[in-house]
């Protein structure tokens, strides 16, 4: 399933890390686009301690 995420904050980026473990393809978008450059750098402006390692579990890293 596609999904589109709006914003990359705690609870869209979150949901969108979510999503994209359970194998769908999410589109995460945010009118900041500083923000969206750096998860695409995989260098997010939030931290979650180890939350973000859980997308190189997903079966393609391309679904976030």
């Amino acid at each position: 399933m596609e999904l589109a995420v709006i914003g990359t904050g705690y609870v869209g980026l979150v949901a969108g890390v979510g999503f994209a473990d359970a194998g769908h393809q999410v589109w995460c978008v945010d009118k900041d686009n500083s923000k969206v450059q750096k998860l695409v750098r995989n260098k997010p402006k939030i931290f979650l301690g180890t939350f973000f390692s859980r997308t190189k579990q997903s079966p393609s890293r391309s679904t976030l």
